[in-house]
């Protein structure tokens, strides 16, 4: 078997949380760039990623990259969901130019493993997006990570699920599930 080295991605068009781990138990490096904002350059803003990106996989030596599956929202607008798809563009080419194995991870799929479910039973749009976010932050706590940026926080939960996939003997005490006490936050007294 190869040694793994996976990168995580959880990308944005304005910022892009990442980590980076091995499957035998230790820590993960992980952080969160942000994209410089140019009005009308989408061009050179993915200039400036490719190379981070590019450099990134280099130092660490990504053997497998996972990125997050984008939401694709239901309207047709395409200029809305164009940024996004420009993102993973360059993250497909990286992988491609640098021999890296890459994988999109579905948010339900990385969500159902660190929380032990994917749907939240009350929140609804902005609302739940931010309760995802701050849970997030506190499954990181819990495995003794502390991580302030959300962006970072997801790609160490990315990281998790493609750590497992990369490689059938990864811990999985390391993973962290939501707890019914947890659940009981969001549904208070509406049982």
């Amino acid at each position: 078997m190869k040694d793994v080295v996976a990168l995580a991605l959880d990308q944005s068009p304005t910022a892009t949380g990442w980590a980076i781990g091995r499957p035998d138990g230790s820590k993960p490096a992980f952080g969160t760039y942000r994209l410089p904002t140019w009005k009308d350059a989408e061009g050179e803003r993915m200039l400036v990623y490719e190379r981070w990106l590019t450099h990134l996989v280099a130092e660490y030596r990504v053997t497998n990259l996972y990125y997050e599956a984008p939401y694709l929202p239901r309207h047709s607008d395409a200029d809305a969901i164009m940024p996004q798809l420009h993102v993973i563009g360059v993250i497909t080419l990286v992988a491609a130019r640098m021999k890296v194995d890459i994988a999109k991870v579905p948010i339900d799929a990385w969500r159902k493993q660190a929380f032990g479910y994917c749907r939240l039973p009350v929140l609804k749009g902005d609302a739940a997006r931010k309760e995802w976010k701050r849970m997030a932050k506190v499954v990181c706590l819990k495995r003794n990570l502390l991580i302030e940026d959300d962006n970072a926080a997801e790609a160490v939960l990315i990281l998790d699920f493609g750590l497992a996939d990369a490689d059938p003997h990864y811990s999985r005490n390391l993973r962290i599930h939501g707890r019914r006490a947890e659940l009981q936050h969001w549904m208070g007294d509406r049982r």
